[in-house]
Protein backbone atom coordinates (compact mmCIF):
# COMPACT_ATOMS: atom_id res chain seq x y z
CA UNK A 1 0.00 0.00 0.00
CA UNK A 2 1.60 3.31 -1.02
CA UNK A 3 2.26 5.92 1.66
CA UNK A 4 -0.04 8.28 -0.25
CA UNK A 5 -2.93 5.88 0.40
CA UNK A 6 -2.34 5.95 4.14
CA UNK A 7 -1.74 9.71 4.26
CA UNK A 8 1.37 9.06 6.38
CA UNK A 9 4.98 10.08 5.98
CA UNK A 10 6.19 7.80 8.79
CA UNK A 11 6.62 4.03 8.87
CA UNK A 12 3.46 2.00 9.17
CA UNK A 13 2.57 -1.67 9.18
CA UNK A 14 -0.13 -3.58 7.35
CA UNK A 15 -1.41 -7.11 7.66
CA UNK A 16 -0.10 -8.62 4.42
CA UNK A 17 -2.54 -11.53 4.33
CA UNK A 18 -5.54 -9.19 4.64
CA UNK A 19 -4.15 -6.72 2.11
CA UNK A 20 -3.33 -9.47 -0.37
CA UNK A 21 -6.81 -10.94 0.02
CA UNK A 22 -8.83 -7.70 0.06
CA UNK A 23 -6.84 -5.55 -2.37
CA UNK A 24 -5.31 -8.12 -4.73
CA UNK A 25 -7.62 -11.14 -4.58
CA UNK A 26 -4.75 -13.34 -3.28
CA UNK A 27 -2.83 -12.68 -6.49
CA UNK A 28 0.55 -12.90 -4.74
CA UNK A 29 1.85 -15.97 -2.93
CA UNK A 30 3.92 -13.81 -0.55
CA UNK A 31 5.50 -10.38 -0.19
CA UNK A 32 8.47 -11.41 -2.33
CA UNK A 33 6.11 -12.28 -5.17
CA UNK A 34 4.50 -8.82 -4.81
CA UNK A 35 7.89 -7.06 -4.85
CA UNK A 36 9.23 -9.04 -7.81
CA UNK A 37 6.03 -8.38 -9.79
CA UNK A 38 6.42 -4.63 -9.48
CA UNK A 39 10.21 -4.63 -9.90
CA UNK A 40 9.86 -6.74 -13.03
CA UNK A 41 7.36 -4.23 -14.46
CA UNK A 42 9.79 -1.43 -13.69
CA UNK A 43 12.62 -3.20 -15.49
CA UNK A 44 10.76 -2.46 -18.74
CA UNK A 45 10.04 1.18 -17.86
CA UNK A 46 11.99 3.96 -19.54
CA UNK A 47 12.88 6.51 -16.90
CA UNK A 48 13.91 10.08 -17.27
CA UNK A 49 14.61 11.42 -13.82
CA UNK A 50 14.99 14.97 -15.12
CA UNK A 51 11.37 14.82 -16.27
CA UNK A 52 10.31 12.98 -13.11
CA UNK A 53 8.28 10.58 -15.24
CA UNK A 54 8.25 8.03 -12.42
CA UNK A 55 5.90 10.14 -10.29
CA UNK A 56 2.49 8.53 -10.36
CA UNK A 57 3.90 5.28 -11.77
CA UNK A 58 1.76 2.54 -10.24
CA UNK A 59 4.73 0.22 -9.74
CA UNK A 60 6.91 2.88 -8.12
CA UNK A 61 4.02 3.84 -5.85
CA UNK A 62 3.42 0.19 -4.90
CA UNK A 63 6.98 -0.46 -3.76
CA UNK A 64 7.55 0.08 -0.05
CA UNK A 65 10.85 1.37 1.32
CA UNK A 66 11.12 -1.81 3.31
CA UNK A 67 9.31 -4.98 4.31
CA UNK A 68 9.49 -6.49 7.77
CA UNK A 69 8.11 -9.97 8.22
CA UNK A 70 7.66 -11.26 11.76
CA UNK A 71 7.42 -15.03 11.83
CA UNK A 72 7.31 -15.43 15.60
CA UNK A 73 7.20 -13.02 18.51
CA UNK A 74 7.08 -14.04 22.14
CA UNK A 75 8.83 -13.30 25.42
CA UNK A 76 11.34 -16.00 24.49
CA UNK A 77 11.90 -15.55 20.78
CA UNK A 78 11.72 -13.03 17.94
CA UNK A 79 12.09 -14.38 14.41
CA UNK A 80 11.92 -11.88 11.56
CA UNK A 81 13.44 -10.83 8.26
CA UNK A 82 13.81 -7.48 6.55
CA UNK A 83 13.90 -6.39 2.92
CA UNK A 84 15.04 -2.87 2.10
CA UNK A 85 14.31 -1.15 -1.20
CA UNK A 86 17.59 0.63 -1.88
CA UNK A 87 17.17 1.34 -5.58
CA UNK A 88 18.46 4.78 -6.49
CA UNK A 89 16.11 5.43 -9.41
CA UNK A 90 13.10 6.13 -7.27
Amino acid sequence: MPCSDTKKQTPYFIDWDSTNHNDYGNKFKDTDDFLFFHLNNLSDTTMDVSLRNVEGNVDVDALPDGVYRVQEASDEKLTYDIRVNDHHQW
